[in-house]
This record gives structure tokens, C-alpha cells and sequence, in this order.
């Protein structure tokens, strides 16, 4: 996806400050998840789940087992103190720091991510439909997404934003769909929604689902920052679009003066015998 190696760009890009590697050997099944803040990493694996502190840790700070397995998703909450890891049958819900059950769903996940506050979970059921569970109570929303490859939520929670195959997404409150148009790699604020669609960003009113914003930044344009992107319909540089006068047909304008003849010119007479003779007088010819 264009989405991923642009995000692989980005992160090879930024400059690498430390390196963390959990000091334990793990297997090619191995899943992990690193919260919001950026504080904490998960491990799960072979039925065991494995909480670290990022990046000074040598330690781990937390060790829950009962994961089940093999684990397809894993999810920390912002703050890293909720753990979920979905199978493909159930997705349980864990405290961080007690190691203590919080909730079950009777659901697998292929993909897992909290909302704000760790008060709502988002997955991506092995069917592939998006759906949204309250960790304490496993009490499902309305929602219920086909093809979907994600769930993003808004800051407070109250509209999501779900990206479904064929470059399309959904945008939800709590209850209802809002709206449903193209567009890949939705990301909410409290107020507006981004999608790219076409190579730009459009920006998206999440009250009224209208556009209320175009960044025309194109992806991949390939211009240089110091010369001018080519405009679909401008003329060609350096060559001024011819301009028409009302009431005169184009063509008129656009034709090109005829090529001149090859060879020598024609000499042109003396001045004092071209030029008119006086009212009266006859013309000198020449010879």
C-alpha cells in the first residue's frame, strides 16, 4: 500500500536515538504492540504475554500468562495499562499491572485497537467485519463494518472512522453511519476527518460529513521544491497560450506565418526610382 511505504519512509527518515531488544528469544508467532505514549511494549507469545518499559527496561514489569494461542492481534491502551490479545476464537481483556482478567468477548480478532480512555476496543473479527466492545462488559456497538482493515477513533470517542477494501472508508458515531465515500487512511480529530483520495488530502467536517478543507499537496508529485508543479491544462512553459479575441475564429489566431522561400531575395529597386513620383509627373521606371 502507498499508505505503508510512506510510513516506512518516514520512520527511516528520523534519526534513531536508542534501540530496545527484549532480552528474551521469541518465536516467528510472536505478536507486539507498543502504546500511545510510547512507554510500553508487549510481547505475546507461545501463550504468555510479556509487558516491557520502553527503552530503558531490562527488566519485564509485568508477565501474564493465559493468553492463549496462537495470539493474531495485540493491543495496549494509551496509557499501557489495559492489554487485549485476540485468537481466533475468543479476545481477552487483561490489567497491566495485576495481570487480573478485565473482560472476554466470545469473538476472535485479526486486528485489535483501544479508544480513548481504554473504555472502548475496535477489532477486525476473523470474518472481516470492524466491530466495537466495551472491555469491561463485552457489550458490542451497532457498528458492524464489512471488509474492514481497521478501526480509528476520534480523541473524545464519539465518531469512528472505518477503512474498508476498494479504497473506500465509513465514518460512524456511536449508533449510526454518517457517511460512506473513497478514500484510505482516515484520520480523526475531535471535529474534522483527513482522508487521501486521488492523490490529496481532503478534509471533512465529522458533524456535518462535508468537505470543508483540500490540502492539494499531491503524493509522489516528483516536482523539485524550487520550480512549479505542472497544472493540468496550462500551456507549456515558455510558450504563451495564444489569445483569441471575441468574435474572430481561433484559427485565425493560431496559424504560423509561411516559411521563406530558399535562395536569394529579390533585390529591391533604388530608393529615388521607387519611390512615387509628384501629381503630374510621370514615373521613372527602371531601365
Amino acid at each position: 500500500m502507498p499508505q505503508a511505504v510512506a510510513a516506512l519512509h518516514t520512520a527511516l527518515a528520523q534519526r534513531e536515538l536508542r534501540v530496545f531488544r527484549p532480552p528474551v528469544r521469541v518465536s516467528g508467532a510472536a505478536r507486539y504492540a507498543l502504546s500511545a505514549d510510547g512507554r510500553t511494549m508487549a510481547v505475546a507469545d507461545q501463550g504468555t504475554a510479556t509487558l516491557w518499559r520502553i527503552p530503558s527496561g531490562t527488566a519485564p514489569v509485568a508477565t501474564i500468562t493465559g493468553v492463549g494461542g496462537p495470539v493474531h492481534a495485540l493491543a495496549l491502551s494509551a496509557d499501557g495499562s489495559l492489554l487485549a490479545a485476540g485468537d481466533a476464537r475468543t479476545t481477552r481483556v487483561w490489567e497491566a499491572a495485576t495481570g487480573r482478567q478485565a473482560g472476554a468477548v466470545a469473538s476472535g480478532a485479526e486486528w485489535l485497537g483501544f479508544g480513548p480512555g481504554g473504555h472502548l476496543l475496535g477489532a477486525v473479527t476473523p470474518a472481516g467485519r470492524a466491530r466495537v466492545w466495551r472491555p469491561a462488559g463485552g457489550a458490542a456497538l451497532p457498528l458492524d463494518v464489512p471488509e474492514a482493515l481497521g478501526v480509528e477513533f476520534a480523541p473524545d470517542g464519539r465518531r469512528l472512522a472505518v477503512p474498508v477494501s476498494a479504497g473506500r472508508y465509513e465514518l460512524w458515531d456511536r449508533r449510526h453511519r454518517l457517511a460512506a465515500a473513497p478514500g484510505q487512511a482516515p484520520a480523526l480529530s475531535r471535529d474534522a476527518l483527513a482522508v487521501s483520495s486521488g492523490g490529496a488530502v481532503h478534509v471533512i467536517s465529522a458533524a456535518t460529513a462535508r468537505l470543508s478543507g483540500d490540502a492539494t499537496a499531491r503524493a509522489g508529485a516528483g516536482h523539485r521544491p524550487h520550480e512549479r508543479p505542472e497544472v493540468a491544462g496550462a500551456p507549456a512553459r515558455g510558450r504563451p497560450r495564444p489569445r483569441v479575441q471575441p468574435g474572430r475564429p481561433a484559427a485565425r489566431h493560431l496559424r504560423r506565418r509561411p516559411p521563406r522561400p530558399l535562395g536569394p531575395r529579390p533585390r529591391r529597386p533604388p530608393p529615388h526610382l521607387a519611390a512615387p513620383a509628384s501629381p503630374g509627373r510621370p514615373r521613372l521606371r527602371p531601365g
